[in-house]
């Protein structure tokens, strides 16, 4: 169209200021898109070819959607997003990761840390399995429960219970079984 400017270039392109800002602004037309379509035919390196790069060498780089249906959309061909800092953090009144199927948190050599400043809730339609390769220990400051009341509560391993002061209200363990404590009250063992 008679309105358009174009600029092109056989070699590199540059646009540098040295004071001030730089603002490109868009006022009721559609998209802006920053496209890389190069394959590095002529990329020399050889390897540096494909990217689009956003650099800061002092501060943050921001994204901000503000439209009242505006998301950030982040997506890959293989779903993976790498990350060079030590740590990613990220901050909000509610924090929501959903997805259609499996969500997986894995650990190549260390540990996954759950800590928060009221309770930590698990809930499942169907089951919920814990499987530890040495122990599994379930311990509350102020006592443990497991199970609820009105409900069966079955132990399929050989159970331990050691502890001080010891209550069982009505127990059913069809198992190996050997119970040490100071008070039992209405214990069928």
């Amino acid at each position: 169209p008679s309105h358009d400017i174009d600029a092109k270039s056989k070699g590199n392109y540059r646009c540098v200021s040295f004071f001030g800002e730089m603002y490109m602004g868009l006022v009721e037309g559609r998209d802006i898109s920053i496209v890389n379509n190069s394959a590095g035919y002529n990329a020399n390196p050889l390897p540096q070819f494909g990217n689009v790069n956003l650099v800061s060498k002092w501060k943050d780089i921001n994204i901000y959607s503000e439209g009242p249906t505006g998301n950030v959309l982040i997506s890959t061909a293989l779903g993976v997003i790498q990350h060079k800092s030590n740590e990613i953090n990220v901050y909000g009144t509610t924090v929501n990761i959903n997805s259609a199927t499996n969500i997986n948190l894995k650990s190549v050599a260390g540990n996954i840390n759950l800590d928060s400043g009221g309770d930590i809730n698990l809930k499942s339609v169907r089951g919920v399995n814990i499987t530890a390769g040495t122990t599994a220990t379930l311990a509350g400051l102020a006592g443990t429960k497991v199970g609820r009341s009105g409900t069966p509560l079955d132990l399929n391993s050989t159970v331990r219970i050691t502890a001080p002061n010891l209550n069982i209200g009505v127990p059913k363990i069809n198992n190996n079984h050997i119970v040490t404590g100071k008070q039992i009250g209405r214990a069928h063992v």
